[in-house]
């Protein structure tokens, strides 16, 4: 499992749904999505096929679907298992998302909400770790020009005309744009683009700032905050509880009685608090829910990822 943040930026700044941007997680923030990338809302029951699903933003209707029939936004606007799915994700998407499932019959499976503050990132674009991507060159090269691609500051590829001075042919496309093969997290950092005519004269300089998206990572903690992975099912006094970590029991309670944690380690209603968040916290997080005689009520897993308050740039 990739053990990396979704994105590095420069400085981490939360927004609650309803205030301005402070330099500390908001309280109220239960999931935090990147400016500008995708992001998935997860939906945390299975869903039937007769299902009815309903999902809000702020209270009001974004999304319905009654089994098959559309009646309200697009089927691409969520997942086969009923994730709600934003794309390009801007601050005014942030606020309290609700799911609503129904049966065929109309009957309650229950009300979901989340809580979605959105990340401002100075990030310019998005790469999916693992894939290809191109970073595009804006201006149209003349055959005699000469062309230089920089990442944070230092020469990657140089090409005078037709003669390759620095990098390899493939690197670039036809009209001069860099190509990125197999991203990974060391390919971050502001990519530069300068051209010149054959006699040295600029034609200009382009900037991007690439930031590499793990695609593993269903939810994201900032690094030293607060964070709760939460659990989806209501708890009944006598359930026993389970949190693993990458497959390690962190918090066993039967009933009223605590087996492995502490306390303070679940909320009320059984969710997980993390605090003081570190890179050594990431991984797949599992809750699993028994009744006292031992049946099973669900496995709910997470992917968690932590994003870093500040952090340099750096060069492989």
């Amino acid at each position: 499992m990739k053990m990396a943040a979704a994105f590095i930026v420069s400085a981490l700044l939360i927004c609650s749904s309803f205030t301005s941007c402070t330099e500390t997680p908001d309280a109220d923030c239960e999931q935090f999505a990147p400016a500008g990338g995708n992001f998935t809302v997860l939906l945390p029951v299975k869903l039937d096929a007769t299902d009815r699903l309903m999902w809000k933003r702020n209270g009001e209707n974004i999304f319905r679907r009654h089994g098959e029939l559309m009646i309200l936004g697009k089927v691409e606007d969520v997942s086969e298992d009923g994730s709600l799915r934003l794309r390009q994700v801007t601050k005014e998407m942030e606020g309290t998302y609700e799911a609503e499932v129904y049966t065929q019959d109309g009957k309650s499976r229950g009300m979901f909400q989340n809580v979605l503050c959105v990340q401002d990132a100075d990030c310019e674009q998005f790469a999916p770790a693992g894939g290809d991507f191109t970073l595009h060159l804006p201006a149209k090269l003349d055959a005699t020009d000469r062309l230089m691609w920089k990442r944070n500051g230092e020469n990657i590829f140089r090409r005078h005309r037709q003669l390759i001075i620095l990098g390899k042919v493939e690197d670039v496309s036809e009209d001069g744009s860099l190509r990125l093969r197999q991203v990974t997290k060391e390919m971050e950092g502001t990519y530069e683009a300068e051209v010149y005519t054959q006699d040295g004269k600029s034609r200009g300089t382009f900037q991007n700032v690439l930031c590499v998206q793990d695609a593993d990572c269903e939810q994201f903690a900032p690094a030293g905050g607060d964070f709760t992975v939460l659990l989806p099912v209501k708890l009944d006094a006598t359930d026993r509880l389970m949190w693993k970590r990458n497959g390690e029991n962190i918090f066993r309670r039967h009933g009223e009685l605590m087996i492995l944690g502490k306390v303070e380690d679940v909320s009320e209603d059984g969710s997980l608090r993390l605090r003081q968040v570190t890179k050594k916290m990431e991984g797949t997080y599992e809750a699993e829910v028994y009744t006292r005689d031992g049946i099973s009520r669900g496995t709910f897993q997470n992917v968690l990822c932590v994003q870093g308050e500040s952090i340099e740039l750096q060069v492989a």
